[in-house]
């Protein structure tokens, strides 16, 4: 991986000065109020997530409880002040430490019904579950999860790609991010072009040097997605699309779908394939 020019730059010792960020990463309006506030805190604890800081208000300053409910927010917090960019960009990572949201609310719950504030105590906890509750069956998550993942543009794209290609094949493609939904579900191998790889790699691998990065393979197919709007090609990659496209002068197949999320329309892949 670390000696292939594509591959290298998603190595994580070279993405090491992406994950750490800028120093004015940790205080930007991205981070705190974006990032934080409307999404990885309704996330954790619902729509209602500030009734925490209410009963931590209420729990009061002397309450041996109130130090390990800072604790526990504390902790929190300090992984977007150690990675911000790794945060502000992938929406997963605060899955893993929102656990200690959780066990916050649960201690503060637990502190107030210790001091005799039973109303205020149960009032947190059903509140928090409740908002919980709303914000994962009207959110996205719970949509997706209704959706119909078999009708996904990238998955029916590559069913037809594991009809129409080699075994042996390469497929190259455009606007997936850097994803590797294609290859995998067609069972091919693949090279997935992100907006942001340097021109000479992409060159390299593509053109200069393909016998090698290829494996001595030939190119299957190529693949121009348009799907998400975040994901789209680039300009700086369309002169290599069109490239491989004046390469591919057989037949051309555009693979549409739908699913819950995706922000182009039409939604669709179009599949370049070489002369038989």
């Amino acid at each position: 991986m670390a000696q292939n020019p594509l591959a290298a730059l998603l190595h994580t010792p070279n993405l090491i000065s992406w994950f750490l960020g800028v120093w004015s990463d940790r205080w930007s309006v991205a981070l705190w109020d974006w990032t934080i506030r409307l999404r990885a805190l309704p996330e954790a604890l619902g729509i209602a997530w500030y009734v925490v800081l209410y009963g931590l208000a209420r729990m009061g300053v002397r309450n041996r409880l109130f130090s390990i409910a800072l604790a526990l927010l504390a902790g929190y917090l300090s992984v977007f002040l150690f990675f911000p960019q790794l945060h502000m960009a992938h929406y997963y990572y605060q899955v893993e430490n929102a656990i200690l949201l959780c066990a916050t609310a649960a201690i503060i719950t637990e502190a107030l019904l210790r001091r005799g504030r039973s109303v205020e105590g149960y009032l947190v906890l059903g509140v928090i579950l409740a908002g919980q509750l709303w914000t994962f069956y009207t959110g996205t998550y719970f949509k997706i999860l209704n959706d119909d993942l078999h009708k996904h543009p990238y998955y029916q794209t590559s069913l037809v790609l594991r009809d129409v290609t080699p075994p042996d094949s390469v497929i190259v493609a455009f606007g997936l991010g850097y994803g590797a939904d294609l290859p995998y579900f067609a069972d091919r191998r693949g090279i997935i072009l992100a907006n942001w790889f340097p021109i000479p790699a992409m060159r390299q691998v593509l053109f200069d040097e393909r016998n090698r990065w290829f494996g001595g393979r030939k190119l299957g197919a190529m693949v121009d997605c348009s799907v998400y709007e975040s994901q789209v090609i680039g300009p700086n990659l369309v002169p290599i699309r069109d490239e491989l496209k004046r390469e591919l002068t057989g037949k051309n197949i555009e693979v549409k779908g739908s699913f819950y999320g995706v922000t182009l329309i039409p939604t669709k892949c179009n599949i370049f394939l070489p002369r038989e």
